[in-house]
């Protein structure tokens, strides 16, 4: 593309021009923090209570990376005083806010999770914008690539070595008797998509090597370990979401593998990347038939986890409220709720999901909390992306581009990984940036004032990063009082800061006082509980709450309510036959205590 000039408003004139003849040097700084974090950084885990978000170690310490990232980043824009201009940014903008809007009109059951929820789509944003600042040539972006490809290369290494040397895998506090490995991020998919996007990248750059050049030794990495470890473990962890993934990969490329064949890229580099990736699933297959697990592995791949029931109840609950949606943050209450009502006049026969918060589809999620317009804004977001990418690189090129995050925004429609792995949230921006800056003009303004954004290179992290290390404490508590038989209430006596934790500390500490309360009698205590957990059922109404509540009333000789507790549960858990067993119980021997005292009398 050829230089363009703009005219400021001042008396400057800024020379605008394309890949590495860019007057403003990028953040290395920003670069070399990406590099560690995913590349080190998102192994960072310890035990833990398994959950989603901040529940699990390895997201507090991402969103430490991630604020030093953007501080650096926002260092960059104050030291260059330059701005990255694009159209498609504020369009991005616009749409988020009015996906925003319905927090501010629906009343949320759960203001705090609809917050995050939000705050989180902002921060995504935020990263895209920022890195479109810090990397301006074509260089850059490139290392970006190479970096996310032996990120997944390492994360591969670490499912391998949980498949075949487990005791190594325990050290670092892996534990190997799941059934398959799951990587770094605690579950298998999540972990497929990571490898996947690790994949495609390593494919990029293979494709987009010239023939016949001097190779570095990262280079040869892509070219051969990462396809064959990347399959390698994609066959393992045995997600379909993963290997879909790949072959949508492969689908994408093909393109450009087509156009190669009349040029010497395709023998000199593409051809023997395929053949290590064809290495690759072939060692999976037969390792996966040898072992032991591979009917758990089968299984997983077999098994649709009540999906078309969920989609099911889905579509009818946007059906029903196509506009004004159920209420951001409200989607546990009113899925279980929907589906105790339909359950009830017999519409429904599929079994229901126990403590399903999400509907393993992040489109049809925004439909069922704040109706049809904001997923249809994203799907807007989406295909302006594809559309712009497709027109300025063209078809083949384009589909090559875009399979960098297809992984990733296929995982987000089959499950939930960005509530799994910020990581996978992160990449998910950084590569949006970059395909924006792959199909922009590259105009460039400048900035007069950069006080407000020193200010904010160092609240971010000064913010972020101690309110992460008190959310690592907390789980770690949290972890050693589950670790003692939830006995020991000083663990959790200890906690500075539990608002990352907030349900699973609260639930701990809330049942322990109950649990108390019924063995010395403390009506305080038992009083204590039921007001926590009346609260706490209506936007999360698990079963195990309606079993304590019953248990509260009971011990307060409230029996009638507490037949009415497990009546609750039994409606919404219908085919639950512990539940059903326990109403039918406690309501029977109620009866009898009535039978009883009328006798007396």
């Amino acid at each position: 593309m050829e230089a363009q000039t703009i005219n400021t408003q001042n008396q400057n004139t800024l020379q605008i021009t394309e890949g590495n003849d860019l007057p403003i040097k990028d953040s290395n700084l920003s670069l070399y923090i990406i590099a560690v974090y995913l590349i080190l950084g998102i192994h960072l885990n310890f035990s833990n209570t398994g959950g989603t978000g901040l529940e699990l170690p390895y997201n507090a310490f991402g969103w430490v990376f991630i604020s030093l990232i953007l501080s650096s980043g926002l260092n960059h824009i104050a030291i260059t005083k330059v701005w990255f201009k694009d159209k498609a940014l504020l369009l991005v903008a616009v749409i988020m806010l009015t996906i925003s809007l319905p927090m501010a009109l629906q009343e949320s059951l759960t203001p705090s999770l609809a917050g995050t929820r939000v705050i989180g789509l902002f921060a995504g944003l935020f990263i895209t914008v920022i890195m479109l600042q810090c990397f301006q040539r074509k260089k850059s972006w490139q290392q970006i690539i190479s970096v996310i490809a032996f990120a997944g290369l390492v994360e591969s290494i670490i499912c391998l070595i949980q498949q075949f040397l487990p005791s190594i895998a325990e050290l670092a506090v892996y534990k190997t008797d799941y059934g398959r490995p799951f990587g770094s991020f605690q579950q298998p998919n999540v972990s497929a998509s990571f490898i996947a996007t690790g994949l495609a990248c390593s494919l990029y750059l293979t494709l987009h090597t010239p023939p016949q050049t001097k190779q570095s030794f990262t280079r040869q990495l892509h070219r051969s370990f990462t396809p064959l470890a990347s399959c390698f473990a994609l066959i393992l962890l045995s997600s379909r979401t993963g290997m879909l993934a790949t072959l949508m990969i492969f689908i994408m490329t093909l393109p450009v593998f087509i156009q190669s064949v009349r040029t010497q890229k395709l023998k000199s580099n593409a051809l023997p990347w395929l053949s290590f990736a064809l290495f690759g699933v072939f060692l999976g297959l037969s390792s996966l038939s040898k072992m032991e697990n591979s009917g758990r592995a089968l299984e997983s791949i077999q098994s649709t986890h009540n999906r078309q029931g969920i989609y099911k109840q889905a579509f009818d609950m946007i059906n029903e409220k196509p506009l004004s949606g159920w209420g951001y943050g409200n989607f546990e209450s009113s899925f279980l709720n929907y589906y105790a009502e339909q359950t009830s006049t017999g519409e429904y026969q599929h079994p229901v999901v126990n403590n399903l918060d999400h509907p393993h589809n992040e489109l049809l999620l925004w439909a069922i909390e704040g109706g049809v317009i904001p997923s249809l804004l994203l799907i807007s977001l989406a295909i302006l992306l594809i559309v712009r990418t497709i027109k300025q690189l063209g078809w083949s090129q384009g589909l090559l581009a875009l399979s960098l995050c297809m992984p990733l925004a296929l995982h987000a429609n089959t499950e939930y990984p960005f509530y799994q792995s910020i990581a996978h949230w992160f990449l998910f921006s950084l590569i949006v940036a970059w395909l924006i800056w792959l199909t922009s003009s590259k105009n460039q303004g400048s900035i007069k004032r950069d006080f407000f954004i020193r200010c904010f290179a160092w609240i971010i992290p000064l913010i972020v990063i101690p309110i992460m290390l008190l959310n690592l404490q907390a789980i770690h508590k949290v972890t050693q009082f589950h670790a003692n038989h939830a006995k020991d209430f000083n663990y959790l006596s200890k906690v500075k800061h539990p608002s990352g934790i907030w349900k699973r500390f609260f639930f701990d500490v809330m049942t322990y006082r109950l649990i108390q309360g019924l063995e010395q009698r403390d009506t305080l205590q038992i009083t204590a509980y039921i007001d926590w957990a009346e609260t706490f059922v209506t936007h999360t109404p698990r079963k195990a709450i309606y079993f304590n509540l019953a248990n509260a009333y009971w011990a307060l000789s409230k029996q009638e309510i507490a037949v009415e507790k497990l009546q609750r549960a039994a409606f919404l858990y219908p085919n639950d036959d512990k539940v059903q067993q326990a109403f039918i119980k406690t309501r029977n021997k109620w009866q009898e205590i009535q039978q009883t005292q009328k006798s007396s009398h």
